[in-house]
């Protein structure tokens, strides 16, 4: 094919010297071609020599297929460091907008809640960003509250995402409602609660177990 083509050009270009004069654009174009050839892991490989060097125009791109490519695979770490980057490099509102959202998400995973609530914020105050997102973003901002042991202001973040989400997220923070009731020893609230966990939240067993050992 003309990818196979071009990059075998790239290639050759770039062992043509220990420091071709354009080394930073032929290794973009050889990530380019080994993407679309449907080589992910070589292309991810080249674009991080990209993202090595200095920011160019060429680092917005790269960061953007690095970021989502790590972040995949659970790499948290390696996905956290390109999302900085495309933090750093987007000229692209929406791009801005993935780079917050995978900040957010990256550090909520790493259970680094003080780093993952100010991208939380900033998605909130996004216009770009679609409900489902902010959604998360308030569940993100929750967990961190309720880390931080500021249970009253984690509670109307949970109530939000429990009103909001029948997903996980959803059962989730409405397992931490009833768990904050507890642990505030209004045990009432909690049994309440954990009926509607019960009722409502069947489709994610994990979730109502906890709840209900809550009432153990």
């Amino acid at each position: 094919s003309l990818f196979s083509v071009a990059a075998s050009g790239f290639e050759k270009y770039l062992a043509s010297s220990p420091n071709p004069k354009r080394e930073l654009e032929a290794l973009y174009y050889l990530g380019s071609c080994q993407y679309r050839l449907g080589n992910k892991e070589e292309s991810v490989a080249t674009y991080k020599k990209v993202l090595a060097k200095p920011k160019s125009i060429y680092t917005e791109s790269a960061a953007l297929t690095v970021s989502k490519y790590e972040y995949e695979l659970k790499n948290y770490d390696a996905a956290l460091a390109a999302y900085k980057q495309l933090e750093l490099s987007a000229t692209y509102s929406h791009n801005a907008l993935i780079a917050k959202i995978g900040l957010m998400r990256c550090h909520t995973f790493k259970k680094e809640f003080d780093f993952a609530r100010p991208y939380a914020r900033a998605v909130l105050n996004d216009s770009l960003a679609l409900d489902n997102v902010k959604i998360e973003a308030n569940y993100v901002l929750g967990k961190a509250e309720f880390e931080a042991g500021n249970y009253a202001v984690a509670l109307d973040y949970f109530f939000f995402v429990e009103a909001k989400s029948t997903g996980v997220i959803g059962a989730e923070s409405h397992y931490h409602i009833a768990l904050i009731y507890h642990l505030q020893e209004d045990f009432s609230g909690s049994e309440e609660e954990v009926r509607a966990i019960v009722k409502t939240r069947g489709a994610y067993g994990y979730w109502v177990a906890k709840a209900l050992i809550l009432q153990a």
